[in-house]
């Protein structure tokens, strides 16, 4: 079969969020998750599942496009899992600012001069629109998915 290290990612101006997974995907063309979690945690404990030579039929374009199929269905979780935290931390960061530029507020309508208090508040304004446009544009993401490795398990004795 074929056993391939795909990673996940979510692009946005403000992160690059990261996540892997392995497929196996037998010759019979079932996609088998537990032998593809097994020869990932072998391959990092170093131990040698066998000697890795070069095949003489590399992965066909057919073959490729059937295993990136499989790959985008099953990183769906991990893609919509990076999404929700994305979404989340901006929520928080949100927040956040809007509750300092509203203790700012309420401080500016409790200092000073008339004419102060309206320059300050313009400039509070004008900083409340230029953070508001940053957001938007750091709410963008864009989803990745790249194969890190690919690699054809022979079966034990094969040539």
């Amino acid at each position: 079969g074929v056993w391939s290290l795909w990673r996940v990612s979510l692009v946005s101006s403000v992160t690059n969020d990261v996540r892997f997974f392995p497929l196996f995907v037998s010759d019979a063309g079932m996609s088998l998750a537990p032998t593809a979690r097994v020869v990932w945690d072998r391959l990092i404990m170093h131990v040698v599942l066998a000697q890795f030579t070069p095949v003489a039929e590399p992965l066909g374009v057919a073959e490729f496009a059937r295993l990136r199929e499989l790959a985008e269905s099953v990183g769906q979780d991990g893609f919509e899992s990076l999404r929700s935290r994305h979404e989340q931390d901006l929520s928080r960061e949100k927040e956040k600012v809007n509750l300092g530029f509203a203790s700012r507020r309420r401080m500016i309508d409790r200092l000073g001069l008339h004419a102060v208090r309206e320059f300050r508040l313009r400039q509070l304004s004008q900083e409340v629109i230029a953070w508001e446009s940053q957001y938007g544009a750091r709410t963008a993401a864009v989803p990745d998915l790249s194969p890190v490795a690919i690699v054809r398990v022979l079966p034990t004795g094969a040539p």
